[in-house]
């Protein structure tokens, strides 16, 4: 009998006992964020016996607290009773700190309410601008589509792919489609199954991986032959390989496996030893390959899909596949972000946070 763990991640509101307010109490109806000065923060209940909203003064970084709700959000009130960066809150920290968003807001990022950043986030106008999937600290992470495409994007299978891939979790075999939602066909140790493409619930019977071609969500041009694609085959291959040297008692095996996009196409970025190159989904290169740290390859990869498209790519981009932080157009400098946006035209900012993801 095989044995099946399917995990999934759930957004789980936890809810106190109501606060139950007097029928005598009125509350102002017109107070909301905008109403707040620049120092103060809009809380629901904070005024008359916590009943109705209002702003309030938060204790900012390095202040003395007693706990956290003192402090601004994306801080928390730790063990010296300051208010200090909370990892946890990365969201709420980046809109708290970041002076480029504090000056222009060139990207309104989506926070949940415990402080992380949302699965998806969109950058640009809802014309011409893209939708991306990230972890809960804002990282890049595989998905991304159009952002007046991106209505049904969710995210929550590149979510839980890259969270089983944080836990050391090898050969992890869920498939999400290129929004980073579930694929409709799932295997995962020999087993298959059909799932939710939004939440990835199963609504199929489980069954082995040799009948997957008679599950209803089943489609040979989509799944092929074989659930695996050819970078996952690859790296399958190579994990095996090194399995077994070790079991016969080779240590510190070193080899070079592929870095596969949760799709099980070739991830853009690739390692050769000490070197990195940028590649296509099919693994064709798009760059020559350079020593150099911090290479995410998004310029590259866009330059080429907007050649595939012959659509026209006014950008500019460094020898590794990055976007150049400063682009020029029409005589004028202007400084993008590792995703290729415009977040300030004075070049003094294009140097300060040229290493910056956001």
């Amino acid at each position: 009998m095989h044995r099946i763990i399917v995990t999934f991640y759930f957004l789980i509101s936890s809810v106190d006992t109501e606060h139950i307010c007097p029928k005598f109490i009125s509350c102002n109806s017109e107070i909301n964020e905008k109403s707040c000065g620049p120092n103060e923060f809009f809380r629901e209940r904070v005024k008359i016996e916590g009943c109705c909203p209002g702003c309030v003064t938060l204790k900012g970084e390095g202040e003395s607290c007693q706990e956290t709700a003192e402090c601004q959000p994306g801080l928390s009130c730790e063990s010296k009773k300051q208010c200090q960066n909370d990892p946890n809150q990365a969201c709420e920290y980046y809109k708290l700190t970041n002076e480029i968003w504090n000056k222009k807001k060139y990207w309104n990022p989506v926070c949940l309410l415990d402080g992380s950043f949302a699965p998806k986030q969109c950058k640009g106008e809802r014309i011409g601008g893209k939708c991306f999937c990230t972890d809960k600290f804002g990282n890049r992470i595989f998905g991304e589509e159009e952002w007046s495409k991106a209505m049904d994007m969710h995210c929550l299978c590149s979510r839980l792919v890259n969270e089983l891939n944080k836990i050391s979790r090898t050969q992890v075999e869920f498939h999400c489609d290129s929004k980073g939602n579930f694929e409709p066909l799932q295997c995962d140790h020999r087993t298959c199954w059909c799932a939710s493409p939004k939440t990835g619930f199963p609504y199929s019977t489980v069954v082995p991986m040799e009948m997957m071609k008679f599950l209803p969500c089943y489609n040979k041009n989509q799944a092929g032959v074989r659930y695996q694609r050819k970078c996952d085959s690859e790296r399958h291959i190579q994990e095996k390989i090194k399995l077994m040297l070790e079991n016969h008692g080779t240590k510190d095996v070193t080899l070079v496996m592929p870095k596969c996009n949760f799709d099980g196409s070739y991830h853009r970025v690739q390692h050769l030893k000490e070197k990195t190159k940028c590649v296509f989904i099919n693994n064709a290169p798009l760059t020559e390959a350079v020593a150099q740290e911090g290479t995410n390859c998004n310029c590259a990869y866009d330059r080429h899909m907007a050649q595939q498209d012959q659509n026209a790519f006014m950008f500019d981009c460094q020898p590794n596949g990055n976007y150049a932080v400063q682009q020029i157009w029409n005589g004028k400098i202007y400084c993008v972000d590792s995703d290729g946006f415009i977040y300030s035209d004075d070049p003094q900012f294009c140097t300060k946070y040229a290493n910056s993801n956001h």
